[in-house]
């Protein structure tokens, strides 16, 4: 068994989604739902469990989801995740279900929407010339301790804000001290001025 899985890479995904969609200054209109986001994951993965699998790769008998025991390996097996991405256009029907106090609200998720969901995870495992965002993404979904990452992200960003403000203020100080020179220059400058007048 491969670790993290392709469920397990998914559940990380997800929670990076869903902190984005909590954090970001997004309309309301641009966030998705954290259930509408399962409901998409669930679609992915449907799909991952029923393409063929590639030449190479046997699923054991005794485990009925190749999700729970393949990883990032199959994805990005030769022409396996084009297969996966067009399964999930052919049978774009997903439905996302919001349980409210008294109602049960349906709507169906957009297509493009859901390509869209299945193209931007697939930045977390793509091989090649890549943007540092999707390294970046890739190392949080594809970790197996996924709290582990987001802590030690946590701290790099504390130290990389820290340093930011640091250098900030010896740029201020830097600043402050080059005026202080120019407004001493200067008035050194006007007394000569007054004195040869």
């Amino acid at each position: 068994m491969e670790t993290p899985t392709i469920t397990d890479a998914m559940k990380n995904y997800l929670a990076v989604r869903t902190a984005a969609c909590l954090t970001e200054d997004a309309a309301e209109g641009e966030r998705t739902s954290p259930q509408l986001l399962q409901t998409m994951a669930r679609t992915f993965l449907a799909a991952v469990n029923r393409v063929p699998l590639p030449h190479g790769f046997e699923q054991p008998p005794d485990v009925p989801k190749r999700t729970k025991y393949f990883g990032r390996t199959l994805l990005a097996a030769p022409g396996f995740y084009v297969a996966v991405r067009e399964l999930v256009s052919a049978e774009s029907s997903a439905v996302d279900k919001v349980v409210g106090h008294t109602q049960l609200h349906q709507r169906e998720v957009e297509r493009s929407e859901l390509l869209a969901f299945v193209d931007d995870f697939e930045r977390t495992f793509k091989d090649g010339v890549v943007e540092q965002s999707d390294v970046t993404l890739g190392q949080l979904v594809w970790v197996a301790d996924f709290a582990d990452a987001s802590r030690n992200r946590g701290r790099e960003r504390m130290r990389q804000a820290a340093e930011a403000a640091s250098a900030a203020a010896q740029d201020g100080d830097r600043a402050k001290s080059e005026l202080s020179d120019l407004v001493h220059h200067g008035l050194e400058l006007g007394g000569e001025a007054a004195s040869l007048a």
